[in-house]
Parts: structure tokens; C-alpha cells; sequence
């Protein structure tokens, strides 16, 4: 598994859902509990900043007001700084400083490939696109979770508890 080639094509796919946004739908209910389309969208368009600058050793940027017209190009910009610091020299056999502890590299380039692709399934979800991803890479991710996800996670906040896909 290569995490880096992993959310290059979670991101192609998470670029694509941004685009299918429409302004109506930013204040649409989404799956996650406490989230609206608009707050999602902030997420996965941060996710790539934050986990990319991490991995650079810099501060994520700034990120101006997402909006359903500009956050796919917000996006695919802090996605192409993920990819780039990433794929640098050593960058996934080191340690990289997050703000919730130090991980290897490879792991937070996982972290970041799974929560991108989960998140797809939960965007295509509140805006009734279609979600059209391989099956080995939606494997990939739900071994990422099964892998770093403890239950003691599962409370309800930042996760809820374990479900069967339907």
C-alpha cells in the first residue's frame, strides 16, 4: 500500500464530489452528527492543509471562507502541497510532528488517505452524488481504521460506534 498514491486518488475523488456541491446545499444535513454539508467541506479542504504542512514541517496556510463555488480549487491546492510534502525525501520513514502527537510519516499519510475517502462516501451522501471508487482502494482505507482505530475512540464524539454497511 503506498498512502501517498492511496489519497492522490481519494483526492481526485473528493475534488470531483467539491465540484458537484451546490451553494443550496451547504447547509445540508450530513451523517456526520454534528456536521452540515459547509462544515464537512471545511474539513476535507483543511484535512490536506493541516496533515501537508505537518508533514513540510511549516504551519498549515491560512484558508480563506470556503464556498460551494471556490473549496474544489482550495482543495486540489492544499491536496497538490499534501501530495508534494509527502512524497519527499524520507518523509514517510520520519516522525512527523502533529498537533495530536508525533506519528511515522506513512501513518499520518494513511490517516490522512482514509479520513479524505470515508469522507467522499459522506459528502456523496448529503449533495445525492454518485461516490464511484475502486473497491481495493475503499479496502485500503477500511484497513487503515481497522488498523488505528481503537475503540476507546468510539464515544460518540469523533466517532461513533462501528456499523455494517448497507
Amino acid at each position: 500500500m503506498n498512502p501517498v498514491e492511496n489519497f492522490r486518488q481519494a483526492s481526485d475523488v473528493i475534488e470531483g464530489l467539491l465540484r458537484g456541491v451546490q451553494p443550496e446545499q451547504m447547509h445540508a444535513q450530513t451523517c456526520c452528527r454534528d456536521w452540515e454539508v459547509a462544515n464537512l467541506v471545511e474539513h476535507v479542504v483543511g484535512g490536506p492543509n493541516m496533515f501537508g504542512a505537518a508533514a513540510a514541517g511549516r504551519p498549515p496556510a491560512e484558508m480563506g471562507a470556503l464556498t460551494s463555488e471556490n473549496a474544489a480549487a482550495e482543495y486540489r491546492q492544499h491536496a497538490d502541497a499534501a501530495i508534494e510534502a509527502f512524497s519527499g525525501e524520507g518523509v514517510l520513514e520520519s516522525t512527523v510532528q502533529m498537533p495530536f502527537g508525533e506519528m511515522p510519516g506513512a501513518m499520518v499519510a494513511s490517516l490522512l488517505f482514509a479520513d479524505q475517502l470515508t469522507h467522499a462516501w459522506d459528502l456523496a451522501q448529503a449533495t445525492g452524488q454518485q461516490l464511484d471508487v475502486d473497491d481495493s482502494l475503499a479496502e485500503q482505507a477500511l484497513g487503515v481504521w481497522q488498523m488505528g482505530l481503537q475503540p476507546s475512540f468510539r464515544d460518540g464524539n469523533m466517532f461513533d460506534q462501528e456499523q455494517q454497511a448497507g
